[in-house]
């Protein structure tokens, strides 16, 4: 059954009225039942904004990793600096990621001065890094190659992550351990798959674990290896 409604409709200011009439059906029903959507507050916490260099592309990742929109990570998975997870704590909140290049022909430097970066431990490396890089007690001129320590601060992955440091004993034996050393791996030049790590043992050696076997040696700090750059997440 339609219901009738009948209203008036005024033309200009004449005195006289026209009646009208509308049917129950047509009006259209309005769907109220769609329920608003928040949007999500971790859209694009991780993701390079046109207009950030590299520097502040990297630190939008560090501050992501510490806030609620943190991703979690397995060891095995691409990190947020395009290299491979292979340590986590905190349920893969946090981290360590391996750089996604080796660089080579490296030596580490202050051959003959004890610097004292005698620290092993997972977490060590990144004071190891900084303790060299701001020591100036060592002179590194006379070498014909580069530290390692100054290839890995200048190093930027190819997606412009940039704070990599280099690991310790510790980490790097972390690394190997993990099932991930292939990829780093020389089959024309051995001698590169010596990978140094920042812990020193004396004035002259440093640790160094060849990612051909895993075997852990103290080298001279003149020699010229490889070098594979960590970063924390």
């Amino acid at each position: 059954m339609n219901i009738l409604i009948t209203g008036v409709l005024l033309l200009g200011v004449a005195s006289s009225a026209q009646a009208f009439t509308y049917a129950d059906d047509d009006f259209e029903l309005l769907d109220v039942t769609d329920e608003y959507i928040e949007p999500d507050p971790c859209d694009g916490s991780h993701t390079r904004d046109p207009e950030l260099d590299d520097l502040q592309y990297t630190e939008k990742l560090v501050n992501a990793q510490v806030s609620e929109c943190a991703k979690i990570f397995e060891v095995g998975d691409r990190g947020l600096g395009g290299g491979v997870v292979f340590y986590t704590i905190d349920d893969g909140r946090h981290g360590l990621e391996a750089a996604p290049d080796k660089l080579k022909n490296l030596v580490w430097g202050c051959h003959g001065v004890t610097v004292g970066l005698g620290g092993i431990k997972i977490g060590d490396g990144r004071y190891n890094s900084d303790t060299i890089l701001y020591n100036t007690s060592c002179n590194n001129s006379s070498h014909r190659y580069p530290t390692i320590f100054e290839a890995v601060d200048n190093y930027v992955a190819p997606n412009g992550v940039l704070d990599w440091f280099t690991p310790s004993y510790l980490e790097l034996r972390e690394l190997y351990y993990s099932g991930f050393n292939e990829p780093y791996l020389e089959t024309e030049h051995s001698h590169l798959n010596y990978i140094f790590s920042s812990s020193e043992i004396s004035g002259t050696n440093a640790y160094v674990t060849d990612f051909k076997n895993g075997i852990h040696y103290n080298i001279g700090k003149d020699w010229a290896i490889s070098v594979i750059p960590v970063r924390a997440f």
